[in-house]
């Protein structure tokens, strides 16, 4: 292989440069955020290929999304002179590589050859049916909470005999264990696995069978590893055997943007690499290329307080830049207020909705900045919602999928037998099942020969029918006819229609989201022809669709404010940053600070990635005070803020100046209907009198003095009328509430002769 003119070395600093020459042992690669680490990465690659020291099929590359993995390729591609693509077949996810050992040795991890990938979805349906077998009850224990009990388990390497001996002295989790067994039992008899059972199966697979290790020790000459602190302990092991025969093993990552706890992450992988691999190079990527000084030196202040963290510290060649804007909201609306006013106002000197991205801890804090963004006309998009391939619609067409690729799917068996509705029910299932574990046989051979059993004898004729369509269906079950299918699917259960007479309001939605599967099909099996130079699957479609995340999803170059979680904004860059809701008990979170120390670490990790998300200009904002789960209370500054050198902070982005403790509040109703106000507890018609929401409500229209009703405090007299950011404030002193500040545009105030 030759490579462009352009040599790998241009652009590099004295750090990246040795990251990617340094080819031979392990390394440790500290990648601050915005440090270049995709250039290292593909880079390395890149001179691994150049210098001879590896073909493509020996080099792993492990990314943490299909997104991320083809972005390293095509950077590669790039890099080459030959205007053919090199085939990488081991740059992926840790999933996709794990899954595509599995499928060379099935029978070796105890499976047959067509196992099947259970999704998230799929698992709690397991879970649930062997919690009904069991006689537990989810609400007692939530199927939520066993589920994620048993990814935790399996994460740290734990089968259900190791967990229930780690918890013989804990009544839930010994509940819990037993759960564990009968449904690994369950998954087995359905041939099937979880995401958490590939790494679990690889890495038995892997440590059981030495010639099957000692093969792929063989081929892995050069182990390049990606977002290294997200790695759970399983992940972990699997690096470390693959890495002993070469020793090549090349981790990148940065412990203090380790915010995956919750899903399984172990920032003590990173913290305790030099110990494992004790003649490891380690190299720190220091140098920011995203964000101005300011926010840099704002963002090592705050990561600072964190202890279980490698010292390093972030700097950058851009001059200062903005100071902080630290703004303090009366509440959620004033807040969201406050951020559609400061867009508008970067819009008009040059910034694109593009430029923007609000980023908030919890997802129920998005409902109020969609609201203002709609009343100001401004174009956003909600990062996080309900992905495509997770909608009932889709994944009932789907599940018919996996039934005629495998019938031992009990689980999308069970969902589409009666999907549409065809007389199948409850109790049909119960005796089923009951008849399968009996005669040892799949549930799917008990309802293709439902009239030998006395106990089906009134479903037998629906069964028959529901067998004899699957079995019809199979026979498309070749590569290159999925469109038809899904055709045959649409055409023989008539979904379509059922959508359409079963919701009136959203059926057709459905519809077309079935309809956008099949271009899926078309668009994937293109794909597959295209680079593989082969028809597409129904076993490649479906690994494909489980596999998809809405990260690896390409978004619509629409000009949009971006709103998400924090832990959604990992890895993307805005020129202006929001952060919202910083206060105590929402950020950091009350559940983190319930876990003490190591909780509460992880959310100032949180806060540093937001911080780090600002390329020019950062926006801190917290309330006075926040209406949660419905009720109203008040709000404390979050810790990382007053972490924030006060020399970085814009003391000029205040909401109340010499007004902060008037005990002020505001509130709104969504109610269209007419304003009924009260004196002296009965009702009072007031003809004539417009609210402060109606046409356009001018600070002019009011006067201090003026008496006013409002719908929830009453009467009261206007104490003061000012303008903040551009809003109309006004402060009534109402004689039963007290004095409450609003925002006159949302207070639906009746003036009193």
């Amino acid at each position: 292989m030759s490579l462009k003119s352009n040599n790998i070395a241009d652009n590099l600093n004295e750090e990246q440069l040795k990251a990617v020459t340094r080819t031979e042992g392990a390394v440790l690669v500290l990648a601050g955020a915005g440090s270049g680490k995709t250039r290292v990465l593909t880079r390395r690659i890149a001179y691994i290929l150049e210098q001879g020291l590896a073909r493509p099929s020996q080099i792993l590359a492990i990314t943490f999304t299909n997104k991320a993995a083809d972005q390293i390729k095509q950077r590669v591609y790039a890099l080459c002179e030959e205007d053919k693509k090199i085939y990488f077949p081991w740059i992926g996810t840790i999933h996709s590589c794990c899954l595509k050992m599995l499928r060379q040795y099935p029978e070796d991890a105890g499976y047959r050859n067509n196992f099947l990938i259970y999704d998230t979805d799929d698992k709690k349906s397991v879970i649930k049916n062997c919690m009904k077998q069991l006689n537990i009850s989810d609400k007692a224990f939530p199927v939520a909470y066993v589920a994620s009990e048993i990814s935790r388990a399996k994460d740290d390497l734990l089968g259900y005999k190791e967990y229930a001996a780690a918890n013989a002295n804990d009544f839930q989790k010994k509940a819990v264990a037993g759960i564990y067994e009968l449904y690994q039992i369950k998954m087995k008899e359905y041939n099937a696995m979880d995401f958490d059972d590939i790494i679990l199966n690889t890495y038995f697979l892997l440590k059981d069978n030495r010639h099957i290790l000692e093969y792929f020790q063989k081929i892995f000459k050069y182990i390049l590893i990606d977002e290294f602190q997200d790695t759970n302990i399983a992940q972990y092991r699997i690096f470390a055997m693959l890495s002993m025969k070469h020793k090549n093993l090349f981790v990148v990552g940065d412990d203090d943007q380790s915010i995956y706890g919750f899903r399984g992450a172990n920032v003590k992988n990173i913290l305790g690499f030099e110990k494992d691999f004790p003649d490891c190079t380690v190299i720190k990527l220091e140098t920011n290329y995203r964000s101005y000084a300011n926010i840099l030196t704002a963002a090592n202040a705050v990561i600072k307080n964190n202890v279980a963290r490698k010292s390093k510290t972030l700097k950058t060649s851009k001059p200062e830049g903005s100071r902080i804007n630290v703004y303090k909201a009366y509440n959620e609306l004033n807040e969201a207020v406050y951020v559609a006013n400061e867009i508008k106002k970067l819009m008009e000197k040059g910034y694109s909705c593009k430029d923007f991205a609000v980023l908030y801890r919890t997802n129920a804090q998005s409902r109020v900045f969609e609201r203002i963004f709609r009343e100001r006309g401004l174009n956003y998009r909600i990062f996080g919602g309900l992905s495509f391939f997770s909608r009932q619609e889709v994944k009932d067409v789907l599940a018919y999928m996996r039934v005629v690729f495998s019938t031992d799917d009990d689980a999308s068996l069970f969902r589409i037998i009666n999907q549409p509705k065809r007389g199948i029910g409850d109790t049909t299932v119960k005796r089923i099942q009951s008849i399968a574990a009996r005669e040892y046989l799949s549930s799917y051979e008990i309802v293709k020969n439902a009239d030998r059993y006395e106990q089906l004898s009134s479903a037998a004729e629906k069964l028959k029918a529901f067998s004899d369509m699957i079995e019809q269906l199979k026979e498309y079950n070749v590569p290159g006819q999925l469109e038809q299918l899904y055709d045959n699917i649409l055409k023989l259960t008539g979904i379509h229609e059922y959508y359409i007479s079963e919701d009136v309001n959203f059926g057709r939605e459905r519809v077309e989201n079935i309809k956008e599967l099949k271009s899926a099909i078309v668009t994937m099996n293109q794909s597959q022809q295209e680079d593989f130079g082969e028809l597409l699957s129904l076993e490649t479609f479906l690994e494909n669709v489980t596999l998809a995340t809405d990260a690896d999803k390409e978004e619509e170059s629409d000009d949009y404010i971006s709103i998400m979680t924090l832990h959604s904004a990992k890895g993307l860059e805005f020129r202006v940053v929001f952060l919202v809701g910083m206060e105590e008990g929402l950020f950091p979170s009350n559940l983190s600070m319930s876990e003490g120390a190591h909780g509460l670490e992880e959310e100032r990790r949180l806060c540093y990635v937001g911080i780090t998300r600002a390329m020019d200009i950062l926006y801190c904002i917290h309330a006075e005070e926040r209406t949660r789960y419905g009720k109203t209370e008040p709000c404390e500054q979050s810790r990382f803020l007053k972490e924030i050198p006060k020399e970085l902070i814009n003391s000029g982005k205040r909401a109340f100046s010499r007004r902060e403790k008037s005990g002020s509040s505001f509130d709104w109703f969504t109610s269209s209907q007419p304003v009924s106000v009260t004196k002296g507890g009965k009702p009072v018609n007031i003809p004539g009198l417009k609210t402060s929401t109606e046409a356009s409500v001018k600070k002019q229209d009011y006067s201090i003095g003026d008496r006013v009703m409002h719908k929830k405090y009453g009467e009261g007299s206007i104490k003061d009328l000012y303008d903040d950011n551009g809003m109309d404030i006004v402060e009534v002193n109402f004689d039963m509430a007290g004095v409450k500040r609003m925002v006159l545009e949302f207070a639906k105030l009746v003036k009193i002769q």
